[in-house]
């Protein structure tokens, strides 16, 4: 059947590495908020600047709610939330629009979720190319459908 193999084609890589389960991805979005909605530019090269970065690293305040928030507070806070209601899309799209090292920041993340999300795409093709498959064969002369 070769609708169902090309329907298929695009889980081969995935088939092979693997994708993040949707709890997994939801999991690490939490451990990663703090880091996404903070990010930083690398220090500049001076002393002054190396020693601010590392004094900033030490603690790290962020706010999760109200009007005081931050654009990149506000879209991790989004994602999360789109997350914690099993919108992964939601979650990518709040994370697509930082910039800088807020995006950097997210990154990583957001391939894993967007690398599940095309898996999921993927195996609802392949879902909907077996159930074709199975209705022409059920229907056509001499199967056993009706």
């Amino acid at each position: 059947h070769p609708d169902i193999a090309a329907a298929a084609q695009p889980l081969a890589g995935p088939a092979q590495t693997g994708v993040a389960s949707r709890a997994a991805l939801i999991e690490r979005l939490r451990q990663l908020a703090p880091q996404i909605a903070t990010a930083r530019p690398p220090p500049k090269d001076t002393l002054k600047s190396q020693i601010v970065a590392r004094l900033r690293g030490l603690v790290t305040i962020r706010r999760i709610d109200g009007d005081e928030q931050t654009p990149a507070e506000a879209a991790v806070t989004a994602a999360q939330d789109d997350a914690a209601k099993g919108d992964l899309a939601g979650a990518v799209a709040a994370l697509d629009k930082l910039d800088g090292p807020n995006k950097a920041a997210a990154e990583p993340w957001l391939k894993a979720a967007k690398a599940r999300l095309d898996a999921e795409a993927a195996l609802r093709q392949v879902e909907a190319a077996l159930a074709a498959s199975l209705g022409n064969a059920a229907t056509a002369p001499g199967g056993q459908g009706g």
